[in-house]
């Protein structure tokens, strides 16, 4: 039995997805905010707040302690 509930998994998914455009310096074109709606976000607070329960960082962050270590 799954122990998620289908709005956790989304969730994740969209975080995943999120991490993927980072990982990818498409922040270098598209702002965090512009990401956030990518991934299918409706607010950037929802955004930021799910984004920071998953990987324990904001956005900016992650992306400043990972930039360039892929």
């Amino acid at each position: 039995m799954l122990k998620k509930n289908f709005s956790d998994i989304k969730k994740e998914l969209r975080i995943k997805y999120a991490l993927d455009l980072l990982s990818t310096n498409v922040a270098e074109n598209v702002s965090m905010d512009g990401i956030g709606r990518q991934a299918g976000f409706a607010s950037n607070s929802n955004f930021y707040a799910c984004f920071k329960e998953i990987t324990g960082q904001t956005p900016n962050q992650w992306l400043q302690n990972n930039r360039g270590t892929e």
